[in-house]
């Protein structure tokens, strides 16, 4: 096109297109293109003049077209400028100068299966819309974002549009974008089908606000995004693919590392990993879907709540900072995951699994639930208070939870906690409790130790109280330590059919309920209540055993207070209590006593009144076996006591008491020297 000419290109398809055989001579020349396709045959290089499009245009060819004119081309109003067919655009500033220019929202700049390149000296795109279709490759040379690929001037009037079809692709495969509207929605998705591809290499800075909505996301970890201080990205049910991860958001980007739920957030995960930390604020945010969260997750307040309907892993720990998380489904914690910062979990119905490496929890933690349970699938140290409310279990799997000196269980006002399969460590005061009567503990295979760890001294007294509520126990429960387990509740314990309660070596069991005896229930014939080594300390109020089995393992020791009473006269009278087996009404009732082989049940003091009616509600193992009355304490007999091959020791200054013609029938052997 010869100097200060226009020739128009009207309705017609130029093939051949290459090298410069289509050109202007200099820079005052233009080519008109009217519902023209130009067709490459080989690399073009386009120097000199400018271009103008009007109604609909297309290169096509899988060959470069290289605008190197500093002239600057007008996409027209309600005109189309389309590279289709592998054509590569490579464009940029020349001189200072932008290349292309488009007149309103309706000049249309299109990317059918090819390829913009942008050249290392930039360029800056108003006004028009963009359209991505089928496949599209942006490849911008730069070194920065100054020399990068902008969208809009942060003008209203240099808005943009960058619109993605269905099923289309827009591949950024490197350097520097910058999306700089006054608007947030200047990227648009017509489907979740529509992708747009962040390859490692490529930088997206963002001066402006921007939504992204109904738009997937494959974001390369090496890809970094920039986001201004005091700018919003926000997720709009965007899928977001990171190399195996794959995760739905609505949600707000809050630095490189952080999204923001502000209050009806979504994260869906579809597959994999989402390695973003999560910071959570109001109400109505949700985790759902298939995947782990792999950053840490902060609650901002105690006005954040987070839903956790998650099929996977929480590989971070949550900061709760007094916020909720409640559970949809069951939620498995990554190893040494906590709930840290203090808040509550509403489980629900679902469960908690802990991670397998030790982990210490440092909180305060109100747990909710109905029939909801943790699993621990390490050990745990407790550093704080678990309060929980409602119907919950902690399963052990056999595993420890070791008590620190500010860590306690409670449980709340009309509400059962099960402790299962669990060692327990530290329990000391009142660091397992019910809040009040109502409340109840259940203990199914529990070892229940007043005593350090394993290997550490005795640096405090590790004596119990259980003041309110009520315990059961289940399977096999033992207590040891050197300590007293101070049982003084005004409710009643279970241990529970074919279940056992063990008191071990060292540990003394004071029964000290003020007014009732029978607050150890038995609830069948092989319900035991086993002393193992241990002490069975009874208050004046006395203890009576009626079902079950009162066992002895190895030598262990009873002593019952006593009080004494001033009667009218001013004489005192000390009354004793009692140990009492059975209630002499019926043998349905009747506490068998069992001493085993080799095994001394000593009576140190006190009342030991013997109430069965079956003859073989009373064993002892052998000969070795012996019931030893010290000086001080008193059988009182108001049934006959069989002793078979075992013996009764009894010091000359401890009492027989017959309340009706009973006898000792067996051997009986009374000493000097018992003190």
């Amino acid at each position: 096109m010869a100097e200060n000419s226009e020739l128009q290109l009207k309705n017609i398809r130029i093939t051949g297109v290459s090298g410069e055989n289509i050109a202007c001579v200099d820079d005052t020349g233009s080519i008109v293109l009217l519902q023209s396709d130009l067709v490459q045959s080989g690399d073009v290089a386009f120097k000199r003049g400018a271009l103008k499009f009007f109604l609909k245009n297309t290169l096509s060819g899988a060959y470069t077209f290289s605008y190197d004119s500093s002239m600057t081309s007008t996409v027209k109003s309600d005109a189309e400028w389309a590279i289709t067919e592998y054509a590569d655009l490579y464009i940029g500033r020349n001189q200072g100068n932008e290349p292309l220019y488009f007149e309103d929202a309706t000049s249309f700049f299109k990317f059918e299966d090819s390829k913009f390149t942008v050249k290392n000296t930039g360029m800056n795109l108003t006004r028009g819309t963009i359209i991505s279709s089928r496949d599209a490759q942006v490849d911008v040379q730069s070194t920065s974002t100054q020399t990068g690929l902008v969208f809009g001037d942060g003008t209203p009037e240099g808005d943009m549009s960058l619109v993605l079809h269905a099923s289309s692709t827009a591949r950024f495969t490197g350097g520097h974008v910058t999306y700089n509207m006054s608007r947030n929605n200047g990227i648009r998705s017509k489907s979740t089908t529509a992708q747009m591809i962040r390859s490692a290499g490529s930088i997206f800075y963002l001066p402006a606000d921007l939504d992204l909505a109904d738009l997937t996301i494959d974001v390369s970890p090496y890809s970094a995004l920039i986001v201004e201080p005091g700018k919003k990205l926000t997720y709009s049910n965007a899928r977001v693919v990171n190399d195996q991860d794959e995760f739905y958001l609505t949600t707000t980007w809050y630095n490189f590392y952080t999204m923001l739920l502000a209050g009806n957030g979504v994260i869906n995960l579809s597959n994999g990993t989402l390695p973003l930390y999560l910071l959570v604020q109001g109400v109505g945010n949700r985790l759902e879907g298939v995947g782990n969260i792999g950053g840490l997750i902060t609650l901002a307040n105690s006005d954040a709540e987070l839903l956790c309907d998650l099929s996977g892993s929480l590989l971070k720990s949550i900061s709760m900072n007094g916020g909720i998380v409640s559970l949809n489904q069951n939620l498995k914690l990554g190893n040494g995951v906590v709930f840290a910062g203090g808040g509550t979990v509403n489980m629900n119905t679902f469960d908690i699994a802990t991670g397998n490496t030790d982990a210490a929890w440092s909180n305060d933690i109100w747990w909710n639930g109905t029939d909801a349970v943790i699993s621990l699938n390490s050990n745990v140290s407790l550093a704080s208070t678990w309060t929980f409310n409602g119907t919950c279990a902690v399963k052990g799997k056999g595993h420890t939870l070791r008590l620190g000196s500010l860590g306690s269980i409670a449980v709340a006002p009309n509400s059962q906690l099960i402790l299962q399969d669990l060692y327990i460590e530290n329990i000391a005061g009142h660091n397992i409790c019910c809040l009040d009567d109502t409340s109840s503990i259940i203990l199914k295979n529990v070892h229940w130790g007043q005593h350090p760890p394993a290997g550490q001294s005795h640096m405090q007294d590790y004596s119990y109280s259980f003041t309110t509520g009520s315990l059961q126990f289940y399977n096999t429960v033992t207590i040891d330590g050197a300590a007293i387990f101070a049982y003084e509740t005004s409710q009643t314990s279970t241990i529970a059919r074919d279940s056992s309660l063990v008191l071990d070596h060292g540990i003394t069991f004071s029964y000290a309920p003020d007014g009732n005896c029978q607050l150890l229930e038995l609830e069948n014939d092989n319900s035991r209540f086993v002393l193992n080594g241990a002490s069975l300390y009874i208050t004046s109020t006395g203890m009576q055993l009626t079902k079950g089995i009162f066992e002895i393992t190895e030598d262990s020791d009873v002593i019952i207070d006593y009080i004494d009473i001033e009667d009218e006269y001013g004489v005192t009278n000390r009354s004793y209590g009692e140990l009492i087996l059975g209630d002499g009404i019926t043998s349905e009732n009747d506490c068998t006593g069992m001493i085993q082989l080799g095994v001394s049940l000593r009576m140190r003091q006190g009342i030991f009144s013997y109430k069965n009616l079956s003859f073989a509600s009373w064993r002892m193992g052998n000969q070795l076996s012996m019931l030893t009355f010290y000086p001080g304490a008193m059988l009182t007999l108001y049934s006959s006591l069989p002793l078979g091959q075992g013996r009764v020791l009894i010091s000359k200054h401890a009492h027989i008491d017959d309340r009706g013609g009973n006898d000792i029938i067996g051997v009986v052997d009374i000493v000097e020297g018992l003190a």
